[in-house]
């Protein structure tokens, strides 16, 4: 049994060896009609930048505190906190506008002692701003109390998902003309297949972050339906999105 195994496959060896050869064969002729028949691919990409003026930003500060005592971190934390409120108060950013987030609470351990010898409270507070100047009146707070740390703004803009589209619309364009002027240029036809990819980013720009990019899946949709970039303003409050577009096209002759 072992031996008609062998042999067979040893047919089947020499069969696709022959048919192998069998392919390569042919006159120049022959191969350049066949080589001609063979689809040709075009990879054109686009891109766009609209800018916009954020809506408000968030910006994030933290309340450190530390004692000997827990009970004494957390009161003097309070204490600052509503400092913080006061002085915001008084600038004209309402209560409603100040927003305690996180907290937490760490004990601080001696080298030869179990027991805590000292705690540290934080608290993240969140200030919702309107303009450059309220930013500036943060800021006076952080530079006026020492317990207070700046950790951040993030811009927030009420017609993103509409700055998002027209950025995809433009960069859509982009590749339009470029295919015109191709197949104008060359006497040709150029019809999509296959957008190649598309690059994304965090929902939201913050000061502390660059944007992280991933791929999107491939689509035969004819156009990109990617998002677009979000990236660090260039002014107070200036978002500049970018739409970026990668088509592949098959090329047809007419």
């Amino acid at each position: 049994m072992g031996k008609v195994v062998t042999v067979f496959l040893v047919v089947l060896m020499a069969v696709s060896v022959a048919f192998a050869e069998l392919e390569l064969k042919g006159s120049p002729t022959e191969l350049a009609e066949y080589l001609t028949d063979i689809p040709r691919y075009v990879v054109l990409s686009g891109q766009s930048e609209i800018k916009q003026q954020a809506d408000k930003a968030i910006v994030k500060i933290s309340v450190v505190t530390k004692t000997k005592s827990l009970e004494a971190a957390l009161k003097q934390n309070q204490s600052v906190r509503a400092k913080v409120s006061g002085m915001l108060n008084q600038a004209g950013i309402q209560a409603d506008r100040i927003a305690a987030s996180k907290f937490s609470s760490t004990p601080k351990h001696g080298w030869f002692s179990k027991k805590a010898s000292s705690y540290e409270v934080e608290n993240l507070v969140k200030v919702t701003i309107k303009n450059e100047k309220e930013f500036q009146e943060v800021a006076k707070v952080v530079d006026t109390l020492k317990e207070v740390e700046y950790k951040g703004v993030e811009f927030k803009l009420s017609t993103k998902e509409e700055m998002k589209q027209r950025a995809i619309l433009q960069a859509c364009d982009d590749v339009t003309k470029k295919k015109k002027l191709y197949e104008e240029k060359f006497g040709i036809e150029l019809m999509p297949v296959e957008v190649v990819e598309g690059i994304v980013d965090e929902t939201d720009f913050e000061e502390d972050k660059r944007g992280r990019y991933m791929r999107v899946g491939s689509s035969r949709l004819g156009f990109q339906t990617a998002d677009v970039i979000d990236t660090a303003p260039s002014a107070f409050g200036e978002l500049v999105f970018r739409g970026f577009v990668t088509v592949e096209y098959v090329v047809e002759h007419p």
